[in-house]
């Protein structure tokens, strides 16, 4: 499976039971099929769902 492109957001919001924002995601485009039963339109790596990496749209890193 090869991307067309790939794009890194400011933030992405995932809307769970609690409320996640995550600074560090990259979303690639992919114009094919992942599966041949169309179950899936999307991937998400579980690393990414975790809480322990969360951020909140407000903090900063100030050196």
């Amino acid at each position: 499976m090869v991307c067309s492109f790939g794009f890194k957001p400011d933030y992405v919001k995932i809307l769970d039971e609690e409320e996640c924002i995550r600074k560090d995601v990259i979303i690639g485009i992919y114009n094919g099929k992942l599966c041949k039963s169309n179950l899936y339109t999307s991937l998400i790596g579980l690393d990414i769902l975790t809480k322990s990496k969360t951020f909140s749209k407000e903090s900063t890193i100030r050196q």
